[in-house]
């Protein structure tokens, strides 16, 4: 998939972090067909699992993907971090 893509942001608020991903690749399935793969992934030190949704377009987790984000913002959370998955 030539959209292969991951948005990584970290947001902070007072001692808190909190991740917010977006991920789309290609993945492939157990026949060896590659299928395209959206997903909006958020990990908050608040809660016990990460929270994993999703969609069957871009667009549509890029919406949510930036929605996120607004909320946060206006929530008091700053952009500790934006820009590529960071490795290592």
């Amino acid at each position: 998939m030539e959209n292969s893509e991951t948005i990584t942001t970290i947001l902070a608020k007072g001692e808190l972090y909190s991740l917010l991903a977006i991920i789309s690749a290609a993945v492939m399935d157990e026949s060896g067909n590659l299928t395209p793969v959206n997903v909006v992934a958020k990990l908050d030190p608040r809660e016990e699992q990460p929270l994993i949704r999703p969609f069957e377009q871009r667009r549509e987790a890029v919406a949510q993907y930036r929605q996120a984000i607004a909320t946060s913002l206006d929530r008091g959370w700053r952009v500790a971090y934006q820009g590529a998955a960071m490795f290592g």
